[in-house]
């Protein structure tokens, strides 16, 4: 068992900070090279952003499926050319808007691939039985409407909170085995690892901006985790154990970075080492000396991109041919 203590998934998305040079000649070069790098990654960005023309199916309150638009002229998708892609789930962090998932949907939309956003909100990670309560409607949707679609898992913060919490619904119950079989990756960014104050002050920085505040809600988070400990710190374990112990058999993509305060780099690439030589996963890796927790494609997005494509590039999309034999 995981103690929560050493593992969590961290609903915070931190804040970076720009540091400039004092000297007049060093703040000269260090803007210009600064502007060099950004017109660079505001170009790749562009680049990403292409297909807005997407249209959007509300499943539910938390959950919609975004469509990339038509391909053909008149408009009309074939229906069997779209399936011939994945999947792709999307579970955002905590405080994701519309403008900042845009990017990561674009990737997907420009490869044609339709994708299954599931948002959530602080209540869900607060209270564990909300969260239970949106992946049994996730997996009800997934078994009953994308049975034939290989998945694939792209989940930040405590999105990756309620992938785990997802799984613990696949360990006990064999009514999603086939959802289970058809997940064929997963990429995992900024899955923070730290303990139960981490998570508190993650809390409390992602709900208010004053210091002072900050504080009350600091120590209030931690009372409460202590108060109702039975019910979440005790779910907290569980799927945090299940995550590890337990996942599916597929590839993974972890991004993470050395500077993060939500993430300990060490627990990761324990975490990384246990999956690939104890249970025999296909481990991918992309990591950076200094770089903001969720926000790695905005700062990194030629090393972000390379990474992700070389990893999309090496999954097996031949779903209806394996599906027997990974059952």
């Amino acid at each position: 068992m995981i103690n929560s203590t050493r593992l969590l998934i961290n609903p915070l998305g931190t804040v970076g900070i720009l540091k400039l040079a004092t000297q007049p000649i060093s703040l000269t070069w260090t803007l210009a090279i600064s502007g060099a790098k950004r017109n660079v990654h505001m170009r790749l960005l562009t680049d990403i952003a292409q297909a807005r023309n997407m249209s959007t199916h509300q499943i539910s309150k938390y959950i919609e499926l975004v469509r990339p638009p038509s391909s053909s002229e008149s408009g009309i998708q074939d229906a069997e050319e779209k399936l011939k892609g994945p999947l792709v789930m999307m579970l955002p962090w905590l405080g994701s808007t519309p403008k900042s998932v845009r990017y990561y949907q674009d990737i997907y939309l420009k490869r044609n691939w339709e994708i299954l956003m599931v948002h959530s909100q602080v209540g869900h990670f607060l209270w564990p039985p909300r969260a239970t309560a949106l992946t049994r409607q996730l997996l009800d949707y997934l078994k009953n409407e994308q049975s034939n679609r290989p998945i694939v898992i792209h989940a930040f913060s405590i999105g990756c909170y309620i992938y785990a919490m997802s799984l613990l619904h696949l360990a006990k119950s064999s009514k999603y085995d086939g959802v289970k079989s058809q997940i064929i990756g997963q990429i995992f960014d900024s899955m923070v690892i730290g303990g139960l104050h981490k998570m508190a002050t993650g809390v409390a920085k992602t709900t208010h901006d004053n210091a002072f505040v900050q504080k009350l809600i600091l120590k209030s988070s931690l009372a409460y985790f202590w108060l109702t400990k039975c019910v979440t710190v005790k779910n907290y374990d569980q799927s945090l154990d299940t995550i590890k112990h337990t996942p599916v058999i597929a590839p993974i993509l972890c991004f993470y970075c050395m500077n993060d305060i939500m993430s300990d780099p060490e627990c990761v690439e324990d975490l990384v080492r246990f999956w690939e030589e104890d249970l025999g996963i296909q481990m991918s890796t992309k990591w950076w000396p200094a770089s903001v927790h969720a926000q790695h494609l905005r700062h990194h997005p030629r090393d972000y991109m390379s990474a992700l494509d070389r990893f999309l590039s090496q999954l097996d999309f031949k779903f209806n041919d394996n599906v027997k034999a990974r059952l």
